[in-house]
């Protein structure tokens, strides 16, 4: 998941998933944020300046439009359901 899939969205958002900040840091002129999502740690960034403080709560939104999937216990790309595998 690449930090262009995430979003910052209002609780109240459909689709908005709990989270908090888990460090932050500027990258040029981008904002970094690590976000804690339960057990994982996904990137945001953004080129909008944005005051963040570790632990803070934010909600997020994924966008999986172009992700790549997979699984974690082999390591092997997931396929879109009604995909054509190449044999």
């Amino acid at each position: 998941l690449r930090p262009r899939h995430v979003s910052l969205v209002p609780a109240e958002s459909e689709g908005a998933l709990p989270a908090s900040v888990y460090a932050h840091e500027m990258i040029g002129r981008e904002l970094q944020l690590m976000l804690a999502l339960g057990d994982d740690v996904v990137r945001y960034r953004s080129r909008e300046a944005k005051e963040a403080s570790v632990g803070e709560p934010v909600h997020l939104r994924l966008s999986l439009d172009g992700a790549r999937l997979f699984d974690r216990a082999s390591g092997q790309a997931l396929t879109p359901a009604g995909a054509r595998m190449e044999p």
